[in-house]
């Protein structure tokens, strides 16, 4: 019987991925990425088979207040210094950086919701 896409591990199919770097286990905080307080990480689970996936870094409170902070002023400031037109290029620059990962992005949902999908060489 062939190996099938979904009978292998969540490990190994991330693994997968063309694009690594698209998968990120620091936390984005005020545009930098951090890796957590005294280099602290937490595991994360498949939940359906309790396979480690993978560490992600554990950040404190202090990361947490300072997102919400900069995550409310970016949004203040990127819309009043920015033009519609301005705006209207960054998300088309999203969408084209969407499409170059394409697949990256439909496997990495897919491995998400563990639902059944075709073999990818």
């Amino acid at each position: 019987m062939p190996t099938t896409e979904k009978s292998l591990s969540p490990a190994t199919l991330l693994g997968k991925l063309k694009n690594q770097n698209l998968f990120v286990s620091s936390g984005l905080v005020a545009g930098q990425w951090k890796s957590g307080n005294e280099g602290k990480t937490f595991n994360v689970f498949e939940p359906s088979s309790g396979e480690l996936l993978h560490e992600c870094a554990d950040l404190g409170t202090q990361d947490f207040l300072d997102a919400i902070d900069s995550a409310e002023k970016g949004t203040r400031d990127f819309h009043e210094n920015t033009t519609a037109k301005e705006r209207g290029a960054i998300l088309k620059t999203f969408y084209d950086l969407m499409l170059a990962n394409e697949e990256d992005c439909t496997f990495y949902y897919t491995l998400q919701s563990r639902c059944d999908f075709p073999k990818l060489t």
